[in-house]
């Protein structure tokens, strides 16, 4: 991988933070944060629903993401909002009888463009949504009685997937190829790093390297222990960075990360922010502040914007937001 660092963002002057949404007509109050944390903007902010997972469309133009009413988390299916804020966010895909969960939306494919992981019956699936039609098909991928597939990340050519198996507690990446059907090429070894959420880096220099949430196999998993791990196409898997983090995308370029950490969290909560690092263990870059308690970032396809869920920590909703480097 070429060696470099990254440009720290625009200073933000001021913003807008939704502090209480426990009331229809929510109070706001201003938001300044330090130098190094860019603008965002609000695309979602109801309270009655928790929005999370958000990914971009192949223009930039649309967010999509998953949506569950705060009252019954149990129900999910997926909303769409433009990039740019201010249109109310409208129904894209839902089935009373299939959770939607973590989508990735392809950048090349025309059909069947978006993955995600569907829940049916209390067994969890790899299947593809076509954007125009909206019919949906169900990849073969392991035993659902036992493999818990979760967490689709597209590689570039949009012909193979990348996905974290959580079978029987023995966490492990695998790569599904849709030329292979129902065959799981594993991709990390659990006896090295207990694995979570991937993401597959768009540069093919180092074979479409794997970002990915881990820690090594002592005791019991807790993703709130993970650290950002890469793992190279015939190499052990080395950590980017030592700090916690997880959730892990890469940017179009395959030069950065951005994820997600709990690092300096004030007064040890469990309260997240987004940074940027690059592959070569470089400083951690803040790209939100912990007040938005910020989560599941990802990409635009021009690498000029991050979308991600703002969990507002102790309220019942949570929205979607969008910060410009």
């Amino acid at each position: 991988m070429r060696r470099r660092r990254f440009i720290e963002g625009v200073a933000l002057t001021g913003g807008v933070l939704l502090l209480d949404r426990r009331e229809s007509s929510a109070t706001r109050l201003p938001f300044v944060p330090g130098p190094a944390v860019p603008r965002f903007r609000s695309l979602t902010d109801d309270p009655a629903y928790l929005d999370a997972r958000p990914c971009f469309s192949p223009r930039g133009d649309t967010v999509l993401f998953m949506r569950s009413p705060a009252a019954d988390q149990e129900i999910s299916s997926f909303w769409t909002a433009p990039a740019s804020g201010g249109v109310a966010a409208e129904p894209f895909f839902a089935d009373d009888d299939l959770q939607a969960t973590r989508p990735d939306w392809s950048w090349s494919r025309t059909s069947y463009e978006v993955a995600f992981t569907g829940i049916r019956d209390g067994l969890f699936g790899v299947y593809l949504l076509d954007v125009r039609t909206r019919d949906v098909i169900q990849l073969p991928a392991g035993d659902p009685t036992v493999d818990l597939m979760q967490y689709p990340s597209w590689y570039p050519n949009g012909r193979s997937l990348v996905v974290t198996n959580y079978r029987r507690g023995l966490n492990q990446i695998v790569r599904l190829d849709l030329d292979r059907p129902g065959v799981l090429t594993p991709l990390t070894d659990p006896a090295l790093v207990w694995e979570g959420m991937s993401s597959v880096s768009p540069s093919r220099r180092a074979g479409n390297p794997i970002a990915f949430a881990g820690q090594l196999p002592v005791g019991e998993y807790n993703q709130d222990d993970n650290q950002i791990w890469i793992q190279e196409a015939g190499e052990d898997p080395f950590q980017a960075n030592p700090g916690q983090g997880r959730t892990p995308w890469w940017s179009p370029d395959g030069e950065r990360i951005a994820y997600e950490s709990n690092r300096d969290a004030p007064g040890g909560q469990q309260v997240y922010q987004i940074f940027q690092l690059t592959p070569e263990n470089d400083d951690p870059v803040a790209t939100t502040p912990h007040a938005l308690a910020a989560q599941h970032a990802k990409w635009s396809p021009s690498g000029r914007s991050i979308v991600f869920a703002a969990a507002f920590p102790g309220l019942d909703g949570g929205g979607i937001a969008v910060v410009d480097l």
